[in-house]
């Protein structure tokens, strides 16, 4: 992170305190160059700006009501109101933002001897402003179903359901679901037929989608008195098309294999880790690729990259979707290099601050990749807006002049799913399904997939003795495809469990996972895995008499409960643990105590008091060590208190503080919740929640939250 321009001094003006300064520096030893100087104000300008405040205040109102109609009819309605404003302070600079949610719906229901309909409608609308960026969302929602059930006939349902979304940046887009569905259930055996289509109309993109599903499934069951049999068989057919008319510039979108990312500082060598969500297609939700401000995780070093296959062609320009708009001039503050590789480990730098444009309307960069033909393509931000607003890639797509291949993809799929079970006694059940299939896809009129896949796994369980279990897996995948990668995946697993009481419980299990990718071995993973588990409670109700002496000859035995406990915890937190309980035992007038010690794996080990003087009030302490390596431990505490003022119950107070430490990514958090409900009748209530939460980065840097919501449901 660059840290903000700090003005040169004035000449004639050196204060007093920098020639003490000076002459303190010449003390010692050191001499103060203005480089030195200038590190020294870069320091101090980081140092003021590690800490980073949000503040949130939002109110809910509920709305809810239904009523019975005549003839078997139900109406019901709700309606959700939500304003929330936000505040946030990072580098010197304040972001105001508020948000606006309205969704109001209706339902109509009838179930009758012959026939079940169901109609619903809804709106969601959705505003935001403030930050130099003014959108607002509107999404209409249809929905109907229709249900005949006749008697030992089979059953028909219909579904349709279309959902329009617009909005000012524009967003305008059409989705439609059918689903046409024919089933039968006999005693013993069941058979469905169904044919689903789904559609998609994006005018933003000029996009069309269409998906056809065709399925059809058959199931028995054989029961006797030594064993039951069950079998099943499910086919599927699917088709999958998707159009693209009149791209800007007349380039084509080009089809990705996979998508890339990683933080590194080191671009020429790594392997980018794949991310299914930068070619998902969802345009709106991020990829979790921050590259925001500070405040938000954002920064430089984001490798964002794409596998385009075995057949790469040319790259004329990347777009790099966000999630929220940037302004003007927070995009101008950005820097991306391009970088070109064969094998997604050695990297070559195409251009260095390639030229892009941001398309606001569009939330997206548009970076020009001057006509790179390589399989693996990234772009690294060298420079980003550190006081920009949270904002994340959501999608990554490549374009090109490909002159003929056309626009679109197809992809073809056909399936065959069985599945068998057999339970030839109480103790030991088997279980083995499977999968053959076959998959074609096309993209802009080249194959990019043509696989063949098969998949068998076995499962059983044997459980001679109550105390004894034993569980056996295997599995096989084999998945051939020639033009754009082949894999081989065996996995075994086995596991022997000892239930000595309720108390006590000793798992272990042996796993071996093998992969190889186009015949060649990529991946051997062998775990060796133990589980030791302990649960000592002691549930203390006691009818005291309310005198001292009782009191004494009770907390003395707490302390012997306690002294054995602690024998049971690892070292690192006995004295947390020690500390814990000897405030609790030290409270009078003890009407029930709840103690519980548990320790897994060696890994973990917890402690929690329960504290309840009366019905009205309960106290709750929680004690957690954790470590999932010899440095990486970490210490959370809990604590909970709910109280009710009044014996009706109309009032109820809520407080929750958690306490984390450790960890090797992230410092110190702590979250205090807390929440006062008014019941105003049965089904009608008022809440008023505050949230504070204080996080420590690894890199010294503070974030706090502060959120406030008011909230009323109402059901009448």
């Amino acid at each position: 992170m660059k840290p903000p321009p700090v003005p040169p001094p004035r000449r004639g003006a050196f204060a007093p305190a920098g020639l003490a300064a000076l002459l303190l520096l010449a003390a010692l030893g050191g001499g103060c160059a203005i480089g030195d100087r200038g590190r020294l104000r870069q320091v101090l300008g980081q140092t003021r700006a590690e800490e980073s405040t949000t503040t949130e205040a939002t109110t809910l109102i509920d709305l809810a009501g239904s009523r019975r109609l005549s003839d078997g009819w139900e109406l019901r309605a709700s309606d959700r109101s939500i304003r929330r404003a936000t505040t946030s302070r990072a580098l010197g600079q304040e972001t105001r933002s508020v948000t606006l949610s309205h969704q109001p719906s209706v339902d109509l229901n009838r179930n009758g001897s012959l026939f079940d309909i169901n109609l619903s409608a809804d709106r969601r609308s959705s505003s935001l402003s403030g930050g130099g960026f003014d959108n607002t969302l509107i999404r209409d929602n249809v929905f109907g179903r229709l249900v005949y059930h006749p008697t030992n006939l089979p059953q028909i349902s219909l579904q349709s359901e279309q959902t329009r979304s617009k909005d000012d940046r524009g967003l305008d887009s059409i989705e439609t679901r059918s689903i046409y569905r024919l089933e039968h259930n006999v005693e013993g055996f069941s058979y469905y037929g169904e044919i689903l289509r789904q559609g998609l109309e994006d005018h933003q993109l000029r996009q069309t989608q269409d998906r056809r599903d065709l399925l059809a499934g058959l199931n028995a069951d054989w029961a006797s008195e030594d064993n039951t049999v069950t079998a099943s068989i499910g086919l599927l057919h699917s088709q999958y098309d998707i159009t693209e008319r009149g791209n800007r510039g007349g380039l084509d979108r080009i089809p990705l294999a996979a998508g890339l990312y990683a933080i590194d500082d080191t671009p020429t060598l790594g392997t980018l880790p794949v991310n299914a969500q930068l070619v998902d297609g969802n345009l709106a939700a991020g990829a979790g690729v921050p590259i925001g401000g500070v405040a938000s995780g954002g920064g430089i070093d984001r490798n964002i990259g794409f596998d385009q296959g075995p057949v790469p062609v040319a790259v004329d320009e990347i777009r790099l979707y966000t999630d929220v708009a940037l302004s003007a001039a927070e995009a101008r503050q950005f820097q991306w290099s391009v970088y070109s590789s064969n094998d997604n480990l050695s990297w070559k730098l195409e251009r260095f601050s390639a030229p892009f444009r941001y398309d606001a309307g569009r939330q997206r960069f548009e970076i020009d990749v001057a006509g790179l033909a390589s399989r693996y393509l990234k772009v690294v931000n060298t420079a980003h807006a550190p006081a920009a607003p949270a904002v994340e890639v959501s999608e990554i797509q490549a374009y090109g002049r490909q002159g003929g291949l056309g626009n679109g993809s197809k992809e073809r799929q056909d399936r065959a799913d069985l599945s068998f079970a057999l339970r030839p006694s109480d103790s030991w059940s088997m279980i083995l399904d499977g999968s053959v299939g076959r998959t074609e896809r096309r993209d802009q009129g080249r194959l990019t997939r043509d696989e063949n896949a098969l998949r068998v796994n076995l499962n059983t369980t044997w459980r001679p003795l109550y105390w004894l279990a034993a569980s056996a897996q295997a599995g096989h995948e084999d998945y051939d495809d020639p033009v754009f990668v082949s894999r081989l995946l065996d996995t075994r697993t086995g596991s022997l469990s000892f239930l000595p009481n309720e108390r006590l419980s000793f798992d272990v299990s042996l796993s071996r996972r093998e992969e190889d990718r186009d015949q060649r071995p990529y991946a051997r993973n062998d775990a060796l895995t133990g589980r030791a588990s302990a649960n000592f409670a002691h549930d203390i109700l006691a009818s005291l008499q309310a005198t001292r002496a009782h009191q004494q000859e009770f907390l003395a035995d707490r302390r012997s409960d306690r002294d054995s406990l602690l024998a049971s915890v690892h070292a690192p937190v006995r004295e947390d643990l020690e500390v814990l309980l000897e405030e609790q035992i030290d409270l009078l007038q003890i009407r029930e105590v709840g103690v519980g010690v548990t320790d897994t794996d060696s890994q973990m080990t917890g402690a929690e008091f329960v504290y309840r003087p009366s019905e009205l009030l309960t106290v709750v302490a929680d004690l957690e060590y954790w470590s999932q390596a010899l440095t990486n431990t970490g210490l959370t505490q809990r604590y909970r208190l709910d109280w009710l003022p009044f014996a009706g119950g109309q009032l109820l107070v809520q407080l929750d503080v958690r306490h984390e430490t450790g960890g090797v990514l992230l410092g110190p958090t702590e979250t205090t919740f807390a929440q006062v409900r008014w019941t105003l009748r049965k089904t009608t209530y008022l809440d008023l929640t505050t949230i504070w939460t204080s996080r420590a980065g690894s890199a010294g840097t503070t974030e706090r939250v502060r959120s406030v919501s008011l909230t009323l449901s109402a059901d009448f």
